[in-house]
């Protein structure tokens, strides 16, 4: 896989879908005046930041170690810079379960992209 499909996958596709759902989420519970645009570019931001450090941690792994290691790493990796992220920028103001909630989404999120990179990488090989 060339690193321009690896760069889009975690780039574009992980904070367009955390923007669809956040959007989708703010559609449903019906908040108005504007909230759910400025929620969902906010979020698009911030994971677009977890992205970049995921990003090149996966970079670096990919030629390091095998797919079933780097995976997990990836997602823990993900996990930590969300709930780090989150508490710096809240100065400490957001309670555990919210930085909990923002690592397990980051760790989810950057896995799925590490797994989706790699099935496109192996698809590309054959």
């Amino acid at each position: 896989m060339t690193s321009m499909n690896r760069n889009l996958m975690f780039l574009l596709a992980a904070p367009m879908s955390v923007a669809f759902t956040v959007s989708l989420i703010c559609a449903g519970s019906g908040l108005h005046l504007g909230f759910p645009r400025l929620f969902a570019a906010a979020s698009f931001i911030l994971t677009l930041l977890v992205s970049l450090v995921t990003l090149a941690f996966d970079g670096v792994l990919t030629r390091a170690s095998p797919f079933v290691l780097r995976s997990p790493l990836t997602a823990i990796v993900g996990a930590m810079a969300a709930g780090g992220l989150g508490a710096v920028l809240s100065e400490g103001r957001l309670p555990p379960s919210m930085l909990v909630s923002c690592a397990i989404a980051g760790a989810f999120c950057m896995g799925v992209c590490s797994i989706i990179s790699n099935r496109i990488a192996a698809g590309n090989d054959a």
